[in-house]
């Protein structure tokens, strides 16, 4: 997997669960920067991966309104750019998920989406439409030994369709979410040292998870953003699905392998400092740090 994509995957699965109410109430927009390092051995081989940019703002739709999150990776190994995008959309009026796509940028076009409805979702891809002989758009043809011919594979993202993958259909009694929306929506389940689990259910593609984080501790942790006094956050992945337990892509902790330390702060529930490790043709140990921050409220009401 991706170390961007590990990386924001972390971020949504753990920075919600802690607080003692949800601050969706209040907050207007936040903006997070994270970098992104990855060292081998004792850090003779380092390497500056780029960062991860979240942002949360209000959206009103034809008088109803959501709540998006966006998480913009840019970046990459040497000799390996890499930059994508994923954007969440929930109803505020009930924290339901509604529609989730990720955009792959560089090193090469790649687009996916889930729509989310009260039955289940769906999982699209946006790819090359199906072969010559079922697509009759003249905009996919190209002229070959003096004929049209249709493009087979070629990648052209004006030459793309929206292709359905698979179907869910829920009879869960937990909310199913994307990955990224729980950076946000869920962070007002309380959290305490030797308190009870956590859990979310996540859906990544046709893979479902329940995805849990218990406090272990506390520890004051500094970043390029300040100190923080943090919890210590132990997490378990579970499989619900099938197609989720013969899966072999989330080896380890979402990609991560050995012992991952999540740190996420008391006071703004807002995720600090991760470090685990990934594997880009050697395995290296990646540390994920807060870099900067910014954060508008609601006025109270009343004033």
């Amino acid at each position: 997997m991706n170390v961007f994509r590990t990386a924001a995957f972390i971020l949504a699965a753990s920075a919600w669960l802690l607080g003692a109410e949800n601050p969706l109430s209040r907050l207007k927009s936040e903006r997070l920067v994270y970098g992104v390092m990855a060292r081998r051995g004792l850090g003779f081989i380092s390497l500056n991966l780029g960062k991860v940019t979240f942002t949360f703002r209000r959206e009103d739709d034809g008088g109803e309104e959501f709540l998006v999150m966006k998480a913009h990776a840019d970046g990459g190994a040497p000799g390996f750019p890499y930059e994508a995008v994923m954007v969440s959309r929930v109803r505020a009026s009930d924290l339901k998920p509604v529609e989730f796509y990720t955009q792959r940028i560089r090193p090469r076009y790649k687009k996916r989406m889930l729509r989310f409805h009260d039955y289940g979702s769906e999982y699209l891809k946006h790819s090359h439409c199906e072969a010559p002989t079922l697509c009759h758009n003249p905009a996919h043809l190209v002229e070959r030994g003096g004929k049209k011919v249709h493009c087979p594979g070629c990648h052209n993202p004006a030459h793309y369709v929206w292709r359905l993958r698979a179907r869910h259909r829920y009879d869960y009694e937990r909310t199913v979410y994307d990955v990224l929306a729980p950076v946000y929506i869920l962070r007002g389940a309380a959290a305490r040292v030797g308190g009870p689990k956590q859990t979310v259910r996540i859906l990544d593609k046709r893979d479902i998870f329940d995805v849990s984080f218990k406090a272990v501790a506390e520890a004051q942790i500094t970043v390029p953003a300040g100190t923080f006094q943090c919890l210590r956050l132990v997490p378990e992945t579970v499989p619900v699905n099938e197609h989720a337990k013969s899966t072999t892509e989330f080896e380890g902790f979402f990609g991560l392998h050995g012992d991952v330390e999540v740190y996420a702060d008391k006071q703004t529930h807002q995720l600090v400092f991760v470090r685990g490790q990934v594997t880009l043709g050697a395995t290296f140990d990646v540390e994920v740090a807060l870099l900067e921050r910014a954060m508008e409220y609601l006025p109270e009401k009343g004033r």
